[in-house]
């Protein structure tokens, strides 16, 4: 709080000032980004570890909401202070627009809303990295069993598919009340914020400035005039070479020329060194990026018991440099997952000098994101023979 008051109160008479002040708000809101992403990986590696997820759920509650009412001050101080000294709009109307917006969107009381709604997603990741099934002798969690889902044994597949799906249905009421509640909480915040929806909340909150959802709906329209035609032309060719009445969910995963499934690693320490090669194969300084990753502990790889599912790149805005998580089972996906999300870890690490916190990533913009991961995962396909 010293430090936002700080910020608050300090005299601004030119725009050589406001540049200064500008960068010392960024360097704050990076240290407490840095906690939360600290005590939000944290939480996802190991969602079993009361002491863990307490000091997520801790900082979520006496940080993170304590600080946006703060942000939202200095938000609009940032706008009063561009309307008088004339900022270079080259480098800073993207940060201007998305001030603009925040400022906007922002109500004193959506905070105790929005804290609700991430302890709720918090709790869904608890419930959901405690789910594991008994199969060939083993506890395996739902990622590991998904494997089998690629085995020409239809019987395998069926059987292992259902018992994940059994799984988690076992905990469907939970699931679902959950769900019912953040959906209130959301609507809530949109109405709050002068909203229609929350579809048009969001629209706003993620920043989408250059489409609508009137637009994402045409690109529904294409999708199901020329996509899912071919789709279903695919299906019908994958039935006819499994050579069964109807495909049934358990018979997406397997390949349809009877071939063994892929299994290009054992370990997670052979899948490290195979994607070390291939992204040092792709450009040598991206393959040491990647080596720096994995030296400092900031890749997490492997699937257990306790872990959220999925898998994400997040950052260390203070150390300025980006954390994998993922849940590795042995199979091709797997490697796909890891160089796509090396995809996100360069170019993070490309923009780890920017000064400026929020140009330091997409979070507006998520979209474009994607073409930095999307990118990487073509870069790296002239050289998967590594495994």
């Amino acid at each position: 709080e010293h430090y936002f008051d700080d910020l608050l109160k300090r005299a601004i008479d030119s725009r050589e000032a406001l540049e200064r002040w500008i960068l010392d708000v960024s360097e704050v809101a990076a240290c407490i980004e840095e906690q939360r992403a600290h005590v939000y990986n944290a939480s996802t590696c190991h969602t079993n570890d009361e002491a863990i997820q307490n000091a997520y759920l801790s900082f979520v509650e006496n940080v993170q909401a304590r600080a946006l009412p703060w942000r939202h001050k200095l938000l609009v101080r940032l706008v009063e202070l561009a309307n008088k000294f004339a900022l270079p709009a080259k480098r800073y109307e993207v940060l201007l627009r998305g001030a603009r917006n925040a400022v906007s969107l922002y109500r004193d009381e959506n905070v105790p809303l929005l804290t609700e709604d991430t302890k709720l997603s918090n709790a869904y990741q608890r419930i959901v990295g405690a789910m594991s099934c008994e199969y060939d002798g083993r506890e395996q969690t739902l990622q590991q069993l998904s494997r089998y889902n690629e085995e020409p044994d239809r019987t395998v597949r069926e059987e292992t598919w259902r018992l994940a799906a059994d799984r988690f249905a076992a905990d469907r009421q939970e699931l679902d009340t959950l769900y019912e509640k953040m959906v209130g909480l959301r609507n809530q915040v949109a109405r709050n914020a002068g909203c229609s929806d929350y579809r048009a909340y969001m629209f706003k909150a993620m920043e989408r400035f250059d489409y609508t959802p009137e637009d994402c709906l045409a690109f529904h329209d294409a999708i199901e005039q020329i996509v899912v035609p071919a789709a279903k032309k695919l299906a019908e060719q994958r039935r006819a070479k499994l050579n069964i009445p109807s495909l049934r969910p358990w018979d997406f995963g397997v390949d349809p020329e009877g071939r063994p499934p892929l299994r290009p690693f054992e370990t997670v320490h052979e899948l490290i060194a195979g994607c070390r090669e291939i992204l040092g194969k792709v450009h040598p300084e991206i393959g040491r990026v990647f080596e720096t990753l994995h030296e400092r502990g900031l890749l997490d790889l492997d699937s257990r018991k306790g872990k959220a599912p999925g898998g994400y790149q997040d950052t260390y805005p203070e150390r300025r440099v980006p954390f994998i998580f993922m849940n590795a089972a042995g199979t091709m996906r797997d490697v796909e997952t890891l160089l796509h999300e090396s995809g996100h870890a360069c170019h993070t690490w490309a923009c780890r000098n920017e000064p400026i916190l929020a140009y330091r990533s997409c979070e507006g913009m998520i979209e474009f994101a994607e073409v930095a991961s999307m990118g990487m995962e073509c870069l790296t396909l002239p050289h998967l023979d590594v495994f």
